[in-house]
């Protein structure tokens, strides 16, 4: 199987995987609810575009950008499997520069923001994204990884495990306490990350990270909660910003919207 069909693939069966998990878990009484058809609909209409892009534009961009070539990470010269480890802590380090630039620039942020609005973190929420925020992440992507010439191969394989990861971070099934503590030192975990969309804005512009962690301590973008401290955390973002209702037509027309007070 071609490995970026297998990254489309695993994308939804690991996203429903976790999602049937918290049903079960939680015994939900109408899990298809209108939020699942909105974040399932902006998921397929997002893959699409996706896929139109990469399909139209990719050979041209990485042809456009080639000649900005700063280093080829792809030909130091080192063992191979310590340039493979490099390139995903890189192309990870990518991600969280991604990230913070759709929280930082109004522009990206109008893009970005329907992923912030959905109030029942769990991991139906990896589906909501916005489908021209996955136009500009794609734009942005590609030129970094051209300009430091990343293999392919990392590229591939970091993107399966984001797909893999992101409904994990986003979970609401118990992670235990000490289990959780030694993944915290590896990767991003549920606590880590469900801090992020944080109503509070102070806490929603933290721990921006993807897969890793360590991006975020070095910045000094990490805020840390004790267990009983999470309960208290709500979810979203302001009203103004927020869609209108749980609506396909909502979600897509909300980065294009003058923003007005709601009562």
């Amino acid at each position: 199987m071609n490995l970026d069909i297998l990254v489309l693939a695993l994308s939804p069966i690991s996203i429903f995987t976790f999602a049937i998990l918290e049903w079960l878990t939680f015994r939900a009484k109408n899990p298809i609810d209108s939020r699942v058809r909105v974040a399932i609909s902006m998921e397929i209409l997002s893959k699409s575009l996706g896929v139109f892009i990469s399909w139209m534009f990719l050979l041209k961009l990485v042809n456009f950008v080639s000649p900005l070539e700063i280093v080829s990470i792809s030909f130091l010269n080192m063992p191979k499997p310590i340039n493979f480890l490099m390139s995903i802590l890189i192309i990870d380090f990518f991600h969280y520069v991604i990230h913070r630039l759709h929280h930082s620039i109004p522009m990206l942020w109008r893009l970005h923001r329907a992923h912030h609005s959905d109030k029942g973190v769990n991991s139906i929420s990896s589906f909501i994204h916005h489908p021209f925020e996955t136009v500009s992440t794609f734009f942005i992507g590609i030129f970094m990884y051209v300009i430091f010439d990343i293999p392919v191969v990392a590229i591939l394989c970091h993107s399966i495990f984001m797909v893999i990861h992101s409904p994990f971070s986003h979970t609401t099934l118990h992670v235990p306490r000490h289990i959780e503590k030694i993944l915290s030192y590896v990767i991003v975990t549920p606590k880590f990350h469900r801090i992020h969309h944080s109503l509070e804005m102070k806490e929603g512009n933290s721990n921006f990270g993807i897969i890793f962690p360590y991006w975020d301590w070095l910045f000094g973008t990490y805020v840390s909660k004790t267990y009983t401290q999470m309960k208290a955390v709500r979810f979203g973002i302001n009203l103004k910003e927020t869609p209108n209702a749980y609506s396909l037509k909502e979600y897509l027309i909300n980065p294009f919207i003058r923003l007005q007070e709601k009562s």
